[in-house]
């Protein structure tokens, strides 16, 4: 009886613990900041970088691009998530339909990894030599703090 006692214990000690870390996971999602809008990133880097007028309309023509782009994959990527999902859940499971599908989105997902890499090689130009190390900078910073993905929420929302 003694051993059952402590065990209990134990487990009622193991399942608040498990509660107060599930706590804290969910605020921690709940807490995460939003991703930037459309005008207020290129506002972080006028502020950061000091850009002119003509470098402000060239990173924020450049932005919206990627952003567009970016979105667009991420769209192409759920899609096909969605198809290979449906693929497996038949009766009769399509596994051929469902490896199109897997390598459609790892063609997809190079592509977002290229249009990134195209991204930041645009910025980097618009950018005079005294800037670019603050941008380098800032870039690894942006990418570390909020690390490239699909969108926060529906397309279009950002």
């Amino acid at each position: 009886m003694e051993n059952y006692q402590k065990r209990l214990r134990q487990y009622r000690w193991a399942v608040l613990l498990l509660a107060v870390l599930n706590l804290v996971l969910l605020l921690f999602f709940v807490n995460r900041p939003p991703r930037p809008g459309k005008e207020d990133i290129v506002a972080l880097w006028q502020q950061e970088l000091q850009l002119d007028a003509a470098q402000t309309t060239a990173f924020r023509s450049a932005f919206l691009a990627h952003r567009h782009l970016q979105d667009s994959l991420h769209g192409r990527m759920r899609d096909n998530r969605q198809a290979l999902i449906a693929a497996m859940a038949q009766a009769e499971p399509d596994t051929a339909a469902a490896r199109l599908k897997a390598r459609e989105s790892d063609a997809i997902h190079h592509a977002l990894g290229e249009n990134l890499i195209q991204h930041y090689q645009e910025l980097y130009a618009i950018c005079k030599p005294e800037q670019q190390a603050r941008f380098n900078a800032a870039f690894q910073k942006l990418l570390q703090r909020r690390p490239p993905g699909a969108p926060d929420g529906p397309p279009g929302r950002n």
